[in-house]
């Protein structure tokens, strides 16, 4: 089998005759198969855009002052960082269940290509909120303009609580791994337990 390197386009699948395992887990050609509008179009997504809005909406008027733009600035990007690790470590527990028996199950199914792609998603978001959150650090300890540290602020706090409410939904995604693998191992209990 030969191993793929980010300049080596040529993969061998697994299986002869197999889907090419390399083009089809590329971020966005994974996030399409999973669904964008199951991506975008989620409740922590509509909360990250409330709270941005609310923010803002203090920061507009004088209800927020710099200093305190600054203590969210670093707030988002310890907690972000913290919340990476976490995602991570989430990934790891369900990775432990994709053993060989529960991997042939997702694929019966037609859902192992969707299975860990919402790990990823997570990831990706908590990556850019972190980034955006040293920007919004960095325009309000350089004392940016009004507008610059507004855009900062909004896309910090839309992206940390966007991330905050996907790693929850992740939460859900653990459980169902753990209970639908536990599932299988009853049944395969059953089924090679010897008749009286």
């Amino acid at each position: 089998m030969a191993v793929a390197s980010r300049r080596d386009k040529t993969v061998t699948p697994p299986e002869e005759g197999g889907q090419d395992f390399y083009e089809s887990t590329r971020f966005w050609k994974a996030a399409r198969a999973y669904g964008l509008s199951q991506l975008v179009l989620t409740w922590g997504i509509a909360v990250a855009l409330a709270c941005a809005g609310g923010v803002l909406f203090l920061f507009l008027h004088g209800d927020l002052p710099l200093s305190g733009v600054k203590a969210l600035g670093v707030a988002y990007v310890s907690l972000g960082a913290a919340l990476f690790g976490i995602v991570l470590a989430g990934f790891a527990v369900v990775a432990a269940f994709f053993d060989r028996d529960y991997v042939s199950k997702l694929r019966e199914a037609g859902t192992l290509s969707n299975s860990l792609f919402g790990f990823w998603w997570v990831a990706a978001i908590t990556v850019l909120a972190v980034l955006m959150s040293v920007g919004l650090t960095v325009a309000a300890f350089a004392e940016a303009s009004k507008p610059v540290t507004a855009v900062a602020l909004v896309t910090a706090t839309s992206l940390f609580v966007a991330s905050l409410g996907e790693a929850l939904s992740l939460v859900g995604t653990i459980m169902r791994h753990a209970l639908y693998r536990s599932e299988l191992a009853r049944r395969d209990i059953r089924i090679t337990q010897p008749k009286p």
